[in-house]
């Protein structure tokens, strides 16, 4: 038995993909300005993939979060940018640590 479909449902299912383009648009802006995006291809974004394809486990987020600063870094010069990836490599470094790591 298949539900009928309500005003409010249709409506609730417009506002998330409205929600949901609004993000991707912002997502792709982002990286646009920062350079993670390819230019001959505008909607990939090789940083992103790379972190999916080829980092895992519970460091993956943190990672990438080093390797884009460091990328940023070799357009900016920007010395924050180096900074920010010293600060994650430390907490990660802490984490690995508190969890009897070696």
């Amino acid at each position: 038995m298949q539900r009928k479909q309500t005003k409010q449902a249709v409506g609730v299912k417009d506002a998330t993909d409205s929600l949901s383009l609004w993000a991707e648009q912002l997502i792709l802006e982002r990286a646009a300005s920062e350079g993670y995006r390819n230019a001959q291809d505008p909607n990939a974004s090789h940083v992103f993939e790379f972190i999916v394809d080829h980092l895992t486990g519970p460091y993956q987020h943190p990672f990438g979060e080093v390797i884009t600063k460091l990328l940023r870094f070799t357009k900016s010069e920007d010395p924050e940018d180096l900074a920010k990836a010293v600060a994650w490599i430390v907490l990660v470094y802490r984490h690995h640590i508190n969890k009897g790591g070696k």
